[in-house]
């Protein structure tokens, strides 16, 4: 083999190994980690159900839309974390767990999203929400901020609606401080909810 030809060898050696090693993730590279909110407990066992509400539409601002868990780390900053993901979207994951929250607080209550794509239901009430701020910040505590109506189902009367501002603070370092934080503050809406609920009581035929 020439000299030329040994170089022109080794030189492609060189590219081929170089091209398999940007193809290895480095050894130990970093797991991601998924996480939901957590509901206020296990619906209760109810005997019947004395109204159904449909949750939705719960709107929230585009810059949460992510996969990764959104935080404030500055008056126009935000931190979009790489390794700390939400199990689901964060809007989907918000309302489940609200329709959760709402049976579990008063019984006999049946919870369905919107949009609901099943069979006819009799629905007594719809809550729709606008989250404007739904995170933590550099204050050390969650923020949720939202605007919600509460209507009848029947004849779309409004029953009750409100401007929240919700502060939850955050116990402790890390993430999973962060979205126990976030789920605390999501409990303090359903309470607000299922207190305008309960007084509006349920609607039979």
């Amino acid at each position: 083999m020439t000299r030329p030809m040994r170089w022109r060898a080794l030189a492609l050696l060189a590219i081929l190994a170089l091209a398999a090693g940007a193809c290895r993730l480095p050894t130990g590279s970093k797991e991601p980690r998924f996480w939901v909110l957590t509901p206020i407990g296990e619906a209760p066992q109810a005997s019947g159900i004395d109204r159904i509400v449909i949750v939705g539409p719960i709107d929230f601002p585009s810059y949460l839309d992510r996969r990764g868990i959104v935080t404030r780390t500055g008056s126009n900053e935000l931190k979009v974390a790489r390794f700390h993901l939400w199990g689901e979207p964060l809007q989907d994951d918000f309302s489940r767990v609200l329709g959760q929250n709402l049976s579990s607080l008063i019984p006999g209550t049946g919870v369905v999203s919107f949009p609901w794509k099943g069979p006819s239901l009799n629905v007594a009430y719809r809550l729709a929400a606008q989250v404007q701020r739904f995170g933590s910040e550099v204050d050390g505590n969650v923020h949720l901020d939202l605007a919600y109506t509460l209507h009848r189902g029947r004849d779309e009367a409004r029953i009750a609606s409100g401007q929240m501002r919700i502060l939850e603070p955050v116990q402790g370092k890390g993430y999973a401080a962060i979205v126990a934080a976030m789920s605390r503050a999501l409990g303090e809406f359903s309470r607000e909810v299922a207190s305008a609920l309960a007084k509006a009581g349920p609607v039979r035929d």
